[in-house]
């Protein structure tokens, strides 16, 4: 029996599906050859690691389990906090979700408030802060010379910043009352060696002063005075820099962690950086500014540190 018309329409996407499917088919086949022949390569190349194909597999299918006491239960802790965020945060919604609308709760009052702090909270994520590494300052304590001191351990340098030790000669140096100049509340110098030195102490009330430029001239001038500046700033002659438990601040001794106190230098950016601000990004990442302008500044590139630190100090090797 003849098909009818409606059947024959009906069959025509089918048949160009299957064509243009085989259409496709030659075009990457074609591409395929014309790239090998472009490039010179023969295509047996595509095949001589097939081997580490091989070897990836079988690993995969005996695992080394010997992680699996440290893993695991790292594992389970993820899992739980991912359950409990999620529970939280559905919970929170649905709440939220009715005291907001119009139709259940009456005081426009309360819903406007309300809808004004989800639209607050829907708009955090465009606001967060992309932070990226671009150098690295070391942080020095100086004394003025007068205080006939270069060397101190961490402890005494944390009891002289918590008022325990009082006068340089507690410490081997001259009989002069110490004078000690703070950094700013909220200084990212203080925050690095607050959490560093003093690990949790409250600090003594001092002077406080913002600029690495003001404390060196201070400090340079007032006998007796301890402070702390970035290494590019401590270059000055009337100053005593201070090493810590025998190791001397250098620009070496950071790259190791053998000295422990430096923080990074960052760019930050307004979420995921457009084309323009990527440019700027790479350009102060790359090589020109990273093995030139950052030296040269005193500060050190980000490329020659041998460790790397987390927000809560802690420190591991690249």
């Amino acid at each position: 029996m003849p098909k009818s018309k409606e059947q024959h329409l009906a069959e025509l996407p089918k048949k160009k599906f299957k064509i243009m499917n085989l259409v496709w088919v030659v075009i990457m086949v074609l591409g395929l050859f014309l790239s090998v022949d472009v490039t010179n390569t023969h295509i047996s190349v595509l095949f001589n690691n097939f081997s580490q194909f091989t070897d990836i597999f079988v690993q995969m299918c005996h695992p080394d389990w010997g992680y699996a006491a440290t893993a695991v239960p790292l594992l389970i802790e993820t899992i739980k906090m991912a359950i409990l965020g999620t529970v939280m945060g559905s919970a929170i919604a649905f709440v939220y979700s009715l005291l907001i609308a119009r139709n259940i709760v009456k005081n426009k009052a309360v819903t406007g408030i309300l809808r004004i702090i989800m639209n607050i909270v829907r708009t955090i994520p465009d606001l967060l802060l992309g932070a990226i590494f671009v150098a690295v300052v070391g942080i020095v304590p100086i004394v003025n010379k007068s205080a006939g001191v270069s060397n101190l351990s961490k402890q005494q340098l944390s009891d002289i910043f918590t008022g325990k030790i009082t006068n340089w000669k507690q410490v081997g140096g001259k009989n002069q009352t110490i004078t000690v100049i703070n950094r700013s509340k909220g200084s990212g110098t203080r925050g690095t060696f607050e959490g560093l030195v003093l690990n949790g102490k409250k600090p003594i009330q001092a002077q406080e002063q913002d600029s690495n430029g003001t404390v060196r001239k201070i400090v340079s001038s007032t006998p007796g005075t301890i402070s702390y500046i970035s290494f590019p700033y401590a270059n000055d002659e009337n100053i005593q820099k201070l090493s810590i438990d025998g190791i001397k601040p250098t620009n070496k001794n950071v790259e190791t962690n053998r000295w422990h106190l430096w923080s990074y230098e960052h760019i930050y950016t307004k979420g995921k950086p457009n084309k323009n601000v990527q440019k700027f990004i790479d350009y102060m990442l790359g090589s020109k500014v990273q093995n030139d302008l950052v030296p040269k500044l005193g500060y050190i590139s980000i490329n020659k540190m041998q460790v790397e630190r987390d927000s809560n100090n802690h420190v591991v090797q690249k």
